[in-house]
């Protein structure tokens, strides 16, 4: 099995795959089973998976109709697509940068190699926020898209997505057994652990201090990547204002076509800078801000897996000698707004959650400081709070 920390280069002819051509055609099971086995060899992880859903891209099809045409001959016009598809797979790239496309919770984003993917963990953040966010505003609507309901369409959602038609063929029973199991469900947040005490410049917005001012609380998503946290919440908490910052221009890019996608671009304000600084600079005061930044130390990037570590930003990721220095610079930055926001969360790499609350428990200005799991039940992300 080939070493993936040392993968071939592009354009490698031994890193290079070719659709096979011969006097018998080819049908699009034959060319699943040819990817799955390239894959394989090239060490790359869970090959029928990747190959299934590389088919699906190319062709345009979904699953349900991959299985039903599996016998079908696998069309010449898409065969160089198909091959350079999977060449790319082969030297390591994400699926989702191949795909351009991933899902966050169950809204479709448009990724590239300029932000990180999101990640599943980063979904219980928004839950999270939203259920303490209802609390804090009661007398805000929001989306009647509950956690409780969410768990139902993704049930539904597997359901479709592995489907048992009757009198499906033998092919696509074949395959069917290679895919992924469905990934569990997220647990209740009620299991959180409390611990002790594109833009040029920063928009001119009005500030917002506390409630007292405003029924409508403003949100501010730090460092956004790909929008995946302003953009959901800005679908499903239809009365909170939201703001959102990136210090990287294609960052930015990325996460205004995804609002525009999603039907919320005119909602979103963007401010191109470094952390809390364009907020100050545009005299914003956040009622809650949350932030998923770079939490990596410097020292682990080399032990992180080929595909994050080769492909995704660094610029999002390295968090400094010990992966807590972008937290230390939002803490301080926080003293320089006029006032401290009501609700703070945070995502945190593995053995981080302590230190972080202990940052913005030595403030003194929140009522309680919680810690969420992620479902291996590591501490994921800190939430502080004030009573409602």
């Amino acid at each position: 099995m080939t070493d993936q920390s040392k993968p071939l280069l592009p354009g490698d002819p031994a890193e290079a795959f070719a659709p096979e051509q011969s006097t018998s055609v080819t049908t699009i099971r034959e060319a699943y089973v040819q990817a799955s086995s390239f894959l394989r060899a090239r060490g790359i992880m869970e090959p029928e998976s990747c190959a299934q859903q590389l088919v699906e891209y190319v062709l345009g099809l979904t699953r349900t109709e991959l299985y039903l045409r599996f016998a079908d001959v696998f069309p010449l016009e898409a065969t160089a697509a198909w091959g350079e598809a999977v060449s790319r797979k082969g030297r390591g790239e994400p699926l989702q940068y191949i795909t351009g496309e991933q899902e966050f919770y169950g809204i479709p984003f448009t990724v590239n190699p300029a932000v990180l993917i999101p990640r599943p963990e980063t979904e219980l953040l928004v839950e999270a926020l939203m259920q303490h966010g209802r609390r804090m505003w009661p007398e805000v609507t929001t989306s009647k898209r509950t956690p409780e309901n969410r768990q139902h369409e993704q049930q539904q959602q597997e359901l479709n997505r592995y489907p048992s038609e009757v009198g499906q063929s033998a092919e696509a029973e074949e395959i069917q057994s290679h895919l992924p199991v469905p990934p569990p469900q997220a647990q209740p947040l009620n299991k959180a652990e409390e611990l002790p005490m594109k833009v040029d410049k920063a928009e001119e917005l009005p500030a917002r201090v506390g409630k007292q001012q405003s029924q409508q609380p403003m949100l501010v998503d730090i460092g956004t990547g790909s929008g995946a946290i302003a953009v959901t919440i800005a679908c499903l908490c239809k009365d909170w204002q939201v703001t959102a910052t990136d210090i990287s221009p294609a960052a930015l890019s990325v996460a205004q076509t995804n609002a525009e996608r999603n039907g919320v671009g005119e909602r979103i304000h963007w401010l191109e800078g470094d952390l809390l600084r364009p907020v100050i600079e545009a005299g914003i005061t956040p009622n809650i801000l949350v932030s998923n930044p770079p939490y990596i130390p410097s020292h682990d990037i080399t032990e992180l897996q080929p595909e994050v570590r080769i492909h995704e930003p660094h610029l999002a990721l390295d968090g400094g000698p010990d992966g807590l220095e972008p937290y230390r610079r939002i803490v301080r930055q926080m003293a320089e707004l006029p006032a401290y926001p009501e609700l703070v969360g945070f995502e945190v790499g593995i053995h981080q959650a302590e230190a972080v609350t202990a940052l913005l428990s030595d403030l003194h200005q929140w009522d309680w400081i919680k810690t969420v799991p992620d479902l291996a039940g590591i501490a994921r992300h800190v939430i502080a709070g004030r009573e409602a």
